[in-house]
C-alpha cells in the first residue's frame, strides 16, 4: 500500500500491519512463504537488503489519518466524493510547496492549546474558573 501522508515526498511501498519488524517478516519468510515454495532460503542479510533495494516498509498505522480517507476504507464514503477529497488534498499541497518556495511565513496556532482563562497556581482559583455556573 502507498504511504498515507508522506506520498509527496517517496514512492516505498508499505506492506500491510500483519509483520512488526523486519525480522517477524524474515521469520514468515523462512517458516511459511520459502517452504510452501521450496525454495533455497536468503540469509537474513541478503534479505533485508532485497528488501530495502525494492523500497519496501513495513506498515504502521496512523493515528491521524484524515476521517474521509478512513470512511472510503470501510466503504461508507462513495467514490467520487473520495476523488474530490483526495483533489482537494492535492491542491493544499500544491499550494503549501508553492508557499514554500515564494518564501512566505506562515503562522500557525493550535487552538486546543489556547487556554481560554487565566492562568493560575492557586488550585482552587483554577477548579473555581473550570466549573461552571460560579
Amino acid at each position: 500500500m502507498k504511504s498515507h501522508h508522506c506520498r509527496a515526498k517517496t514512492q516505498k511501498k508499505y506492506l500491510l500491519p500483519e509483520w512488526i519488524t523486519k525480522q517477524s517478516l524474515y521469520r514468515f519468510y523462512q517458516d511459511d512463504w520459502r517452504k510452501s515454495r521450496d525454495v533455497r532460503p536468503l540469509s537474513i542479510a541478503t534479505f533485508y537488503e532485497a528488501f530495502d533495494a525494492k523500497n519496501l516498509g513495513l506498515y504502521f498505522p496512523r493515528t491521524d489519518q484524515c476521517e474521509k480517507c478512513s470512511l472510503f476504507k470501510v466503504e461508507n464514503l462513495s467514490a467520487e466524493e473520495y476523488s474530490e477529497h483526495q483533489q482537494k488534498k492535492e491542491e493544499a499541497r500544491i499550494e503549501k510547496d508553492k508557499d514554500k518556495n515564494e518564501g512566505k511565513i506562515v503562522f500557525t496556532v493550535d487552538m486546543q492549546a489556547v487556554m481560554m482563562a487565566p492562568k493560575s497556581k492557586i488550585s482552587s482559583f483554577y477548579y473555581r474558573i473550570k466549573t461552571p455556573g460560579t
